[in-house]
């Protein structure tokens, strides 16, 4: 009894060990492409791609840090503060699609595309701030908030935003 006992507690914690030795790769991995990240000088092809290879990468790497990667350091609020800029100037590039993604819309749907490419855009400005400044306790509300606006636009936009919408070439690397 006591050797299964131990037999169990062994593997608990060799499994938590590669848990965590996993959850540190990606975190290492997603830091390194923010860190050298060229992406707010990237040329995108498409919307779905620009979503893709900017927002979504960018939005990935603020959620796991903020939410899932404590405590917040020095180095990885600078981190947040420059995934932030960077989405805050993708941000901006979303209207630019609207001729060719959003064509079949018109008024208040196109409207939309507008108001909350502009919101995303100061809430990630926000974000940007607050990390910059250390004021850890704005940083979850204030993705919480992004993730709603990013959300209201999918919900609406749902086959323009989709990433089948990326050409099969511009999936690869």
């Amino acid at each position: 009894m006591i050797s299964a006992t131990r037999d169990r507690s062994v593997r608990v914690a060799q499994a938590a060990v590669i848990l965590s030795v996993l959850l540190v790769g990606i975190f290492a991995q997603t830091h390194a492409r923010v860190k050298g990240s060229a992406t707010s000088s990237k040329e995108f092809t498409s919307l779905p791609q620009l979503m893709k290879d900017g927002i979504h990468e960018q939005f990935t790497f603020l959620s796991f840090t903020i939410w899932h990667d404590s405590p917040l350091t020095k180095q990885k609020l600078n981190s947040v503060a420059k995934s932030a800029s960077l989405l805050q100037e993708l941000a901006v590039r979303i209207p630019t699609y609207k001729a060719s993604y959003f064509s079949k819309y018109r008024g208040e749907d196109l409207a939309l595309v507008d108001a909350v490419s502009a919101e995303m855009e100061t809430l990630a400005l926000s974000l940007s701030h607050a990390a910059a400044n250390g004021d850890e306790k704005s940083l979850e509300p204030l993705l919480t908030q992004l993730e709603e606006k990013c959300n209201s636009c999918h919900s609406k936009f749902k086959q323009e935003l989709s990433i089948q919408n990326v050409e099969p070439t511009q999936l690869k690397k």
